[in-house]
């Protein structure tokens, strides 16, 4: 009988082990952040920023008028909204309930997939926290659709050095080349800079370069982007609904639909 309870007592904190360690493996991924929330580790504080994770040694500060959003592998989403400190047990108790929301969370649990390579791969090549470097191509991004009126090209380059953005007609190879020291460009989609059902490739020069990264877009009509509209509208419904600021919806939509409206 006594070697029978042992056996218990030994079952049921091991069962209690697995239960902690399984809580302390937990990651989380900051999908959107509001303001200058900190993650705090060991030593040090660091910004947190889209793309970050949080692990079971971390501490998420917020301050007054500070938010952050995060995911888990599963596609479950967590808002914090109220200032103070924040480890990932607190941050799981404020899961963000919602009774239809299928597509957002397929979509969350891809997303957190591919962000958690990202930061693996960054973490072992020792770049996590480096800036882009000044023509790191943002938007649209590679082998974009876009239905819209105007399109606004966007890029690194926090030092604000003079680069060269070039715009190339895959079909026709005419180019055209502008030399400015921002980090975006407007061009309008009026049959002559920009035509309708025409593909395009876009690149950032800098002096030196011999190799550019482009990325890719075609310019599609209303009426070929209907047959993904009605999701687009679920997509973009439910993302309201979770509360999602609706001048960051289009590019969460941009990049789950490969559509740019």
């Amino acid at each position: 009988m006594e070697k029978l309870s042992r056996l218990r007592i030994g079952l049921v904190l091991f069962v209690l082990f697995l239960a902690s360690n399984t809580k302390a493996q937990i990651n989380l991924c900051l999908i959107e952040v509001q303001g200058l929330p900190q993650i705090e580790l060991t030593d040090k504080y660091q910004n947190a920023k889209k793309g970050d994770f949080l692990k079971g040694n971390h501490l998420l500060q917020v301050k007054e008028n500070e938010s952050v959003k995060c995911i888990d592998t599963e596609g479950n989403l967590y808002t914090i909204s109220n200032p103070g400190s924040y480890g990932i047990q607190e941050i799981l108790a404020n899961k963000v309930a919602s009774e239809k929301a299928n597509v957002t969370k397929k979509y969350f649990s891809y997303m957190y997939k591919r962000m958690f390579t990202d930061f693996e791969n960054n973490s072992k090549a020792g770049v996590v926290y480096r800036l882009n470097p000044a023509g790191t191509l943002v938007f649209p991004k590679d082998n974009r659709q876009i239905v819209k009126d105007t399109i606004r090209f966007e890029w690194t380059n926090e030092i604000f050095r003079p680069l060269t953005f070039s715009l190339v007609d895959v079909k026709t190879k005419q180019s055209m080349k502008i030399i400015t020291n921002g980090n975006y460009i407007t061009l309008p989609v009026d049959g002559n800079t920009l035509k309708i059902g025409s593909a395009y490739k876009w690149t950032i020069l800098a002096d030196g370069d011999l190799k550019p990264i482009y990325h890719n877009f075609t310019i599609i009509d209303k009426v070929k982007s209907k047959p993904i509209s009605a999701k687009v509208k679920e997509f973009e419904t439910e993302l309201l609904k979770l509360g999602f600021d609706k001048s960051k919806i289009h590019f969460i939509i941009s990049d789950s639909f490969n559509i740019q409206y």
